[in-house]
């Protein structure tokens, strides 16, 4: 099967990390796959070609759109792909406007990889709901965002399926005794402290700055340390905000890291105060890694964070209720480990790469007999 993915970028995302980590196990299942980027290539881009995989780049911001649907449609007609994959809104409407009347065999389907709420409140939201008429299916990552989807832009059930992204589980098997030594020997940290961690990239919407404010109490007390992994342009902000709430020997900013896998098995609890999400990435690799998560009722965290069983859902608006559950588990190693067992056993069942491609495979197969019946026969 010939399989082209369309992104707006390969930077490094949990976007980008799904769709690369799909088409290397579609490649090593023998499919000839492509990734066609709207916009630049990004910094993964030289990896995913590294292991076989081309990708096309078409530099909308410097390029009328003309420009950018001729470049598409020569590339698709050079690859002939037998599935078109999508990913989120800009670059499907793109995508579609340059396959128009051309490449009625191939499957076209799109993944939303956020819930879709903004429905027509943008014209990217109303050119996305014209664009989905012309879909053979759309993928959420989540049951509600297969619900956000239907109500914000009028698509039928029926075209909407849930399918969770999935992670090599493999690459959280790694922690080790040293390794967790090393880190808190690099923090500053006694050897039985424990340890809160927070990944993902520094931006407004994953709501750094109030985790910091309900932590503070905390961490001032010395109950345990946060470390926070990733950058973004709110690091410059936040590490003056952990200075100004006098935390700055609790919390440790560790920037983009290549090993965060070993990072969360060296750590004690993740936490999670995003203000929206789709699906997260960072949930299922904290559970991969058997952190009890802590994080707030959005998107589809509960179908990732079972309450109670995996670690604990805030629901308060203030974080109050995030500061308790993690309070908690601070103080009780036997529930800590009784979580981790839980999370640990959840990936097994529901966050494997391979478990997100046979899901895949399946729908593109559905989509191509649908196909193959619908085109005319002489």
């Amino acid at each position: 099967m010939r399989i082209v993915h369309c992104v707006d970028t390969l930077e490094i995302g949990g976007l980008e990390q799904m769709v690369w980590a799909l088409a290397r196990i579609q490649k090593e299942a023998g499919h000839q796959v492509s990734i066609l980027c709207t916009y630049q290539r990004g910094a993964l881009s030289e990896k995913v070609e590294a292991q076989g995989i081309s990708v096309y780049h078409f530099d909308r911001l410097h390029s009328s759109v003309i420009q950018v649907l001729r470049r598409m449609r020569s590339t698709l007609a050079m690859l002939n792909p037998d599935v078109i994959h999508t990913h989120n809104s800009l670059t499907h409407y793109f995508i579609l406007l340059a396959v128009a009347g051309k490449f009625k065999g191939s499957g076209r389907i799109n993944t939303r990889h956020d819930m879709g709420l903004q429905g027509h409140a943008n014209r990217k939201g109303y050119l996305y709901t014209i664009a989905s008429k012309f879909t053979d299916q759309i993928v959420a990552v989540c049951s509600p965002a297969r619900t956000a989807l239907n109500k914000a832009h009028g698509i039928d059930l029926e075209k909407i399926i849930a399918i969770p992204n999935g992670i090599d589980l493999s690459r959280f098997d790694s922690g080790t005794q040293t390794f967790r030594s090393e880190l808190r020997n690099s923090i500053g940290a006694s050897s039985d402290a424990v340890i809160v961690v927070c990944v993902g990239r520094l931006v407004a919407l994953k709501n750094h700055a109030a985790l910091l404010r309900v932590l503070a109490p905390s961490l001032r007390r010395r109950l345990f340390t946060l470390l926070i992994v990733g950058d973004g342009p709110e690091q410059e902000s936040l590490v003056a905000l952990s200075g100004s709430l006098g935390v700055t020997d609790t919390v440790r900013f560790l920037g983009a890291r290549s090993d965060v896998p070993q990072i969360l098995g060296a750590s004690d609890v993740f936490a999670h105060p995003s203000v929206t999400e789709g699906y997260s990435m960072a949930l299922v690799e904290a559970a991969a890694a058997g952190l009890p998560i802590v994080a707030r009722d959005v998107g589809g965290n509960s179908e990732i964070v079972y309450d109670g069983v995996t670690g604990f859902l805030d629901t308060t608006a203030d974080l109050s209720g995030l500061l308790r559950a993690i309070d908690l588990l601070v103080g009780d190693a036997t529930l800590r480990q009784k979580m981790s067992a839980s999370a640990r056993e959840w990936a097994r069942a529901n966050g494997s790469l391979g478990l997100m491609f046979e899901r895949y495979e399946a729908l593109y197969n559905q989509v191509l007999e649908k196909r193959r019946h619908a085109l005319p026969h002489y």
